[in-house]
């Protein structure tokens, strides 16, 4: 039980990081448009990020369904 409580706290953990990583390339991609500057990798970048993200929610989601 307290095993299955850590990995649901190291995923939500790993979860709010990785909001914090889209809200950062986010902002990053921001700033290259304000200097006119190509988004293009950083926006492939910003995909991948959340791709990451919703895989980490999903995965937290099977944590919760298996208790």
């Amino acid at each position: 039980m307290a095993r299955d409580r850590k990995k649901l706290e190291d995923m939500n953990k790993r979860i709010a990081e990785g909001r914090q990583r889209v809200a950062e390339q986010e902002a990053r991609i921001a700033e290259l448009r304000r200097h006119g500057q190509s988004t293009e990798d950083a926006s492939k970048l910003l995909n991948e990020i959340k791709q990451t993200l919703r895989l980490m929610q999903k995965h937290r989601d099977q944590l919760l369904r298996g208790k």
